[in-house]
């Protein structure tokens, strides 16, 4: 609970914690650091390939990254990224909001 205050993060049978090392990632010419973007990418994979098989997953990123240094006993060159828990849903799963596409799909330039 102290990583993420929330009881059913901790019920889970696995918890998956996303790292990166940002002095070992690929950095474009003009030294943008791609780490987050690798990271996101692989977390993002696992959550798509766990639901695929019927396994529940939840992407967070607002966890306490002191906490998690502790917990976990991560390596100071080491940066927590994400969370996921794995599992098997216990209850049905809720309806999701969604926003319509029009609000978030954009066609050859930028409007409000």
């Amino acid at each position: 609970m102290r990583i993420y205050d929330h009881a059913w993060f901790v019920q889970a049978p696995m918890i998956i914690c996303a790292c990166e090392i940002p002095n070992k990632a690929w950095i474009r010419r003009d030294d943008k650091n791609y780490t987050d973007v690798d990271v996101a990418i692989s977390i993002d994979h696992l959550i798509l390939a766990a639901t695929g098989l019927g396994l529940g997953t939840c992407w967070i990123v607002t966890f306490d990254p002191i906490a998690t240094r502790e917990v976990l006993k991560l390596p100071n060159f080491g940066e927590p990224v994400a969370f996921t828990p794995l599992g098997y849903a216990s209850d049905q799963v809720c309806q999701k909001r969604r926003k319509v596409l029009t609000e978030i799909v954009k066609h050859e330039h930028w409007s409000d």
